[in-house]
């Protein structure tokens, strides 16, 4: 009895270890399989903008251009300060005390110096704000290339299915050559040749997915997101009929783009930091007050332990004569607020051309969109009227292979322009600072 309850127990302990089994490696699998990540362009520009390291580094940046605002402030508040000092004497000659100590207190006001530090902070706020343009410019450029390795992975996935078509049809071809063959309507030659011809197609197909997989891993660099992470794309690859008024677009272009509002604030800072290093050269005015207080003062024979008084100061400072100094920062002032004059009508003149280019280019991308789409309608007449004819011997195998290149070769260039036309859009909302805000 007690060994049948023993073998019992065992084979349920082995019933269980198994069982245990079938969990446990199930999910350690669980833990291994990378989870796919689906995101649409908009998701992809969302998580863009919080995790592309340049667009990270460019708002540090703002953050230091703005702590340098409470920096410059400092310059107009109150300048307080205390001091202490002790002193222990051992056997001194002439000092009878064995210790004395003091303190004090200091306190210093900026009255009056022609709106020098007025126009430091100006200049420190315009700072910030072309800062704050350098983001948006940074935002620009990344959403921009966030968007155009999207359509470089949407393209990439077209060609795959274009090459994965065109492996279909070579396999069809040599299917139907094989049963020819069988039939006697047609030599080993033929079937040979379509062998070599899927052959030929398989390594176009491979090339492709490779490349797919490479403008992906691109996508999610920009994006900062890890390269090991399984990302699928969702977003139809189709064509887009839109246009834009020229003139519109220009001043809607010089209205919006970053770059414009940053040399704008850059050449109003430099005008300030001019000014400020111009008015050096006139007086400046502070007020001081200071407490002092000291225990024992050495030498002060007749005095209190203690002593206690104040001292008020109006400083006047006037500049006499430096050495030329002044004068050769505000040349040197003068001439970068030149150079960002010069560089601001270049900035504006790149703009206008910009726009214009990026209009002419989704205009271009348009019409070849429409021919090219006209153009995969006749090679897949034509390929479906030569395999037919192909199929009951009124065609040669040459023909079927002309018809077949033919169409793949008009699919390709069809999928090229329509790729060209959404870049082309994107640059065109780029070049208008739609990408800014």
């Amino acid at each position: 009895m007690r060994r049948s309850a023993f073998i019992v127990f065992c084979m349920l302990a082995f019933a269980a270890s198994a069982f245990a089994e079938e969990i446990v490696v199930p999910a350690a699998e669980a833990r291994q399989h990378k989870i796919m990540v689906y995101m649409d362009l908009g998701q992809c520009i969302d998580y863009t903008i919080k995790h592309n390291p340049d667009l990270l580094i460019r708002k540090e940046e703002l953050e230091e251009f703005k702590a340098k605002i409470g920096e410059v402030f400092a310059e107009v508040l109150p300048n307080a300060n205390f001091q202490g000092h002790y002193n222990r004497y051992d056997n001194h000659p002439y000092i009878a005390f064995p210790q004395n100590y003091d303190y004090a207190m200091n306190a210093q006001q900026l009255v009056f110096a022609w709106g020098k530090a007025l126009n430091d902070i100006k200049a420190a706020r315009l700072g910030a704000k072309a800062a704050e343009d350098r983001v948006s410019q940074t935002r620009q450029d990344v959403r921009f290339r966030v968007e155009d390795a999207f359509y470089n992975v949407l393209f990439a996935r077209e060609l795959v299915r274009i090459a994965g078509e065109t492996l279909e049809l070579a396999e069809e071809q040599l299917r139907v050559a094989q049963e020819r063959y069988k039939a006697g309507e047609t030599s080993d030659y033929d079937v040979l040749r379509e062998e070599v011809n899927v052959a030929n197609i398989k390594p176009q197909l491979i090339k492709a997915q490779n490349q797919s997989q490479t403008v992906k891993n691109l996508l999610k660099f920009i994006m900062g997101m890890d390269i090991e992470t399984e990302l699928e794309l969702k977003g139809s690859f189709e064509e887009i009929m839109e246009d834009a008024d020229m003139d519109a677009s220009i001043r809607e272009g010089l209205a919006k783009r970053p770059e414009i509002s940053e040399i704008e604030n850059l050449e109003k800072k430099k005008q300030s930091e001019l000014y400020a290093t111009w008015v050096q050269y006139l007086p400046q005015m502070t007020v001081g007050v200071s407490n002092f207080n000291a225990k024992e003062q050495p030498f002060s024979i007749g005095r209190a332990p203690w002593s206690d008084y104040w001292i008020a100061s109006v400083n006047v400072t006037v500049p006499i004569f430096d050495g030329f100094r002044i004068k050769s920062l505000a040349d040197e002032e003068s001439a970068r607020l030149k150079q960002i004059r010069t560089r601001k009508d270049k900035i504006i003149d790149n703009v206008k051309l910009e726009v214009i280019n990026a209009i002419l280019d989704m205009r271009s991308a348009r019409e070849l969109v429409l021919s090219q789409a006209k153009n995969v309608e006749r090679a897949q007449e034509g390929y479906d009227i030569i395999r037919k004819r192909y199929a009951v011997g009124k065609a040669t195998q040459l023909d079927l292979l002309d018809a077949q290149v033919a169409l793949s070769q008009a699919k390709v260039n069809y999928v090229q322009a329509v790729f060209a036309q959404l870049v082309s859009r994107a640059r065109y909302k780029q070049a208008v600072g739609a990408y800014a805000q």
